[in-house]
Parts: C-alpha cells; structure tokens; sequence
C-alpha cells in the first residue's frame, strides 16, 4: 500500500527503498507512515504544493513522514499567525523545506531580535523570504553582523535597506566586510562614500573585486578621471553590478560608434551618467530622432545638452508638436536646453500670458515682475 502511493505520488525506486531503510529503524508500522504521508500531502496541497515538491521535500527530509505532521501544521499555523501568505509559504517552503521542522520560537525570536533595532513586521517578512535559512542562523551571528555595520558607520535605518536588498550580507563576517571597504577606499572612496553608496546599492558589499576591477578599467580606457569614476559610483553605484559590466562596454562603444570622440563620451556621461543604465536600443532611438530635426548638427546638440539623450523620445515628440504649433520651433532648435523644461508648465505659462511666446522661457524673476505669478502660482494652475 505505501509504496504503491508513493509510487503513484512519483517517488522513484531509489527514493522509495531510501524511505524503507528508514523505515527497517524506525518504530512506526506502514499503515502509519502512509497515514502520515497522506496529512502532509493534503496539508501541503493547501499551499499549492504539487506532488513533485512533495516528493522532493520528504526525500529531502524524511523525518516529516516519520514524525507526527501535527508539528509541520503548527509550523505553517504559525507562518499564517505572522502574516505570511498562501504564495509567501509556498515560496518558502519550496526554497527551504526546513522551515518545516524548525520549531516555532526560532522563527518567533528572529522577529523579537530585529523589531529592538526597529524593523517593521514586513520588513523581516521580507528578509526571511529572502535568506529563509536566517531562522536557523545562530542569534550571536546576527547579533555579530549588525554590531559590525554599526561600527562601520550605518545607521539602523541603513542596515534595514540592506538587509532587505542584499540579505547575504547577514551572515558575513568581519574580514569580508573589511575586505570591501579596503578595496573602495582604494578606489578613492571614503567610508560615508561606501555607506551612502552600498545603502542604495547594498549588493556591491558582495560583490567580486574583478567586477569593480574591470568596471574601473573599462571607464578608464575612455578616459575617465578617477574623480569622475567615484562620481558616477555616488549617483549610480548599480553600474558595478555584475549583469551591467557588459552593458557598460556595450553602451560605450555604442555611443562612440554614434561619432562621438572618447572626450565626448566623458563629458556626456559625467553630465547624465544615468546614460550608463539605459539600454543601447533606448539610446539609440532618442539619437535617431534627434538626428530627424538636427541631422548633422545632432551630435553637438547631445554634447551641449547630455541630459536629452536619457529622455523618452515619446515625451520629446509632444514638446516639439506643442512648440510647432505655436510657431516657435527655431528658437527650440536654437537653444537645445528649452527641451529639457516641463511641458505642463510650458503650456501653463503661455495660457496665463495670452499666447504670448516670447516669455514663455523666461526666468522666474521676470516673468513674476512682469506678470504678478510666480513659480507656486503656475504650478497651482497646472493641477
């Protein structure tokens, strides 16, 4: 009887003669096991567990079967008591099956330790879902970890974003984090440059030192300073990123492939380093239409004004349809930077002046003089 429903569950003969072994040992008869085996299976169909994970889960810890499932129930009760959902407890216990047998007051004190450093519920939701492995990680080592950061310099509220973002970083230790730091300050980077920068992007406290290696090789082939290369680090620490190293040779010889000298590239890319992220087919088409209205002029309009190729192109169409319609499409051309200005407010302001064209571009100062409005006053009218 068991070992036709195992079968028919898709236990294997290997799986199944495991399961006998243990079974030779333990003091349960057949009839009990299979009994046991069947509450699991329809406790774990209740979290859209399918036979295949079933299978993989009691092969990979046996004892589920052996045991009574009335502790697997008070685990996922308890899972439910914190909150978690139906999809949230499928994910973990398909990604860490141990949750199963991890007594309840591990899970409870993970909750109790982090809230005194002021993490919220879903915050440590959130970590556990990410590193579920953390409710079995000694508290000493996490104690260990968190005191680390502290005296590196973050605050709770930073090592809360970490956590959350990089949850591998919880059970790293000292010499690891040290090694980091070392290799950032190499690179010129102070620690609050290292805090502020790992806080937003907390992964790069883990990452391998031959990707920052070739990421700073790569913009330094180009000619990028090495007070340039910590800037873009500040405002786009992602750039590091392993999956984005290929991107940024790409984005590079992309953007020189477009006639722009390395001494360009710099210049555009200290201006709007954000250019680094996009993808080469989104660069390529705000190029492309620009070079409709500008043609040869294109490329000294880019240099002049970086920011407009980092611009949805959909959102520079309608600037320039506007500017047609009003007949002031020259003075556009001519001044590149008017392209960058909010086109509600654009619009606002030619409202509130009559259609009157020659100020729609005015600094603050004189269209408030001349017209009694000021910036507040525009926006107010644009909402």
């Amino acid at each position: 009887m068991l070992e036709d429903y195992m079968k028919d569950l898709g236990y294997n003969n290997n799986q199944i003669k495991k399961f006998k072994n243990i079974h030779s040992i333990s003091n349960l008869s057949e009839s009990n096991i299979l009994n046991n085996l069947k509450k699991i299976c329809n406790l774990l169909y209740k979290y859209n567990l399918s036979n295949n994970d079933i299978v993989k889960i009691t092969s990979l810890i046996p004892e589920l079967i052996y045991s009574s499932p009335e502790k697997t129930k008070t685990n996922i009760s308890y899972l439910k008591k914190l909150n978690f959902n139906i999809i949230e407890i499928n994910n973990l216990i398909i990604n860490y099956p141990y949750i199963l047998k991890t007594p309840i007051n591990k899970t409870n004190n993970i909750f109790n330790y982090y809230k005194q450093y002021g993490f919220k519920e879903n915050d440590i939701k959130t970590i556990i879902i990410n590193k579920p492995e953390i409710i079995n990680i000694d508290i000493n080592i996490l104690n260990e970890n968190i005191i680390l950061l502290q005296n590196k310099g973050y605050t709770n509220s930073d090592i809360i974003k970490i956590y959350i973002n990089a949850s591998d970083i919880i059970n790293q230790n000292k010499n690891i984090i040290d090694k980091q730091f070392k290799k950032y300050n190499f690179l010129g980077l102070t620690n609050k440059d290292i805090i502020n920068i790992t806080t937003i992007q907390p992964k790069l406290l883990l990452i391998d030192n031959n990707d920052v290696k070739e990421t700073i090789s790569k913009l330094e082939e180009y000619g990028f300073s090495q007070e340039i290369i910590i800037n873009i680090l500040k405002k786009i620490p992602e750039i590091i990123d392993e999956k984005n190293i290929n991107n940024l040779k790409n984005k590079l010889n992309s953007l020189e492939n477009l006639s722009f000298t390395k001494k360009e590239i710099v210049k555009i890319t200290k201006e709007n380093s954000y250019i680094l992220l996009h993808s080469n087919n989104y660069i390529l088409t705000s190029y492309k239409y620009y070079k409709s209205i500008y043609k040869e002029k294109t490329n000294e309009i880019i240099i002049k004004e970086p920011i407009l190729l980092g611009y949805n192109v959909n959102n520079i169409k309608d600037k320039i349809s506007f500017y047609i319609s009003i007949d002031i499409l020259d003075l556009i051309l001519d001044n590149p930077h008017y392209l960058t200005y909010n086109l509600d407010f654009i619009k606002t302001r030619y409202k509130l002046t009559n259609n009157n064209n020659n100020d729609l571009f005015i600094n603050d100062t004189e269209f408030y003089n001349k017209y009694k409005l000021s910036r507040k006053d525009i926006i107010k009218e644009m909402y």
